[in-house]
């Protein structure tokens, strides 16, 4: 395990401008605007933008305020970034990109994880945040062998947490982060707290009749869910009601809400699994707040197989 700082060499930003302004363009069909993809004069705009004012050395330096480094597992090499917290019992918290994305996605997140107390929280909520890149993706790899699925890459996080010395940790993600964090919590049961995904894949009801009642009630409602947090919160409950959502289904007990508002997002234990439980708690939302409701399918709070999420905006 070795210290990195991201430094691209100049030549290579010169030889990515030449490209740029070498590019051979295609036509395009008069008036077609954005009916056919990105209009030809948008994708000239952004190169011209990526050629001559984006600020590369910027980005690096906004990148290289956070502590990164690079290691070697299961024969590639990974690398990660490790904020620690001044806080003596900070929250270890592994959080995981998707597709396409990065570590640079969650730069804003990072100091009021470790360090919410200036920015107006509890610091009994810190975090030291370890925030890798999936194998292939940034400064991680490349992979010269095929294989690495989401087990492969939750099994070498597990083995990144074991080298940090973290004996119990969260895991997080979104996209492809989000299987990758599950298989984290089934890989590593013994260490792992938590698991809290931003994106919940459920899979449909196997009843043709079920599936097309779940729809038209989609289609009628899609404007409400928009509208109302407590429509919202009922949807939720009542989809999840008819899907398998990873065969939980009856063992499902909701764990937390979590707020994001314009303070740090603070997880707020539900009492009991009641639609209207949630729902009075959706409707105390301010407008605008961004919410997550996680569940867990094991009534053991040490369980790691977070089971659904949904997020949505009040």
């Amino acid at each position: 395990m070795r210290e990195f700082k991201i430094d691209v060499p100049q030549s290579q930003l010169d030889d990515l401008k030449q490209r740029l302004a070498a590019t051979r363009w295609p036509d395009e069909m008069p008036g077609v605007g954005w009916s056919r993809g990105a209009p030809l004069s948008y994708i000239k705009e952004l190169a011209e933008y990526w050629r001559t004012s984006f600020d590369w050395r910027a980005a690096e330096a906004r990148m290289n305020q956070f502590p990164h480094f690079l290691t070697e597992i299961d024969g590639v090499q990974v690398h990660f970034l490790h904020a620690r917290s001044p806080e003596p019992n900070a929250m270890p918290l592994i959080i995981t990109h998707g597709w396409p994305g990065s570590f640079v996605e969650f730069l804003d997140v990072i100091d009021p994880l470790i360090n919410p107390t200036a920015h107006g929280g509890d610091p009994a909520d810190a975090f030291h945040v370890i925030i890798p890149s999936v194998p292939g993706y940034g400064f991680s790899g490349p992979t010269h062998h095929l294989g690495w699925d989401t087990e492969r890459v939750a099994l070498a996080w597990k083995e990144l947490m074991r080298r940090l010395g973290y004996t119990r940790y969260i895991a997080q993600g979104g996209d492809w982060g989000s299987p990758i964090s599950l298989r984290v919590g089934l890989a590593d049961p013994e260490h792992v707290a938590g698991v809290h995904i931003n994106m919940c894949v459920t899979l449909p009801p196997p009843d043709p009749a079920a599936m097309a009642q779940l729809m038209s009630e989609m289609t009628e409602s899609s404007l409400m869910l928009a509208s109302s947090s407590v429509f919202c919160s009922r949807w939720i409950w009542r989809l999840h009601s008819r899907t398998n959502c990873l065969r939980v289904r009856n063992r499902l007990r909701i764990s937390w809400v979590c707020v994001f508002g314009t303070k740090l997002a603070r997880i707020r234990p539900c009492a009991n699994s009641s639609a209207s439980h949630i729902a009075s708690l959706m409707s105390v939302l301010r407008p605008g707040t961004f919410f997550t409701c996680a569940a867990f399918a094991n009534t053991n709070t040490n369980s790691p197989s977070s089971k659904m999420c949904h997020t949505g905006f009040q």
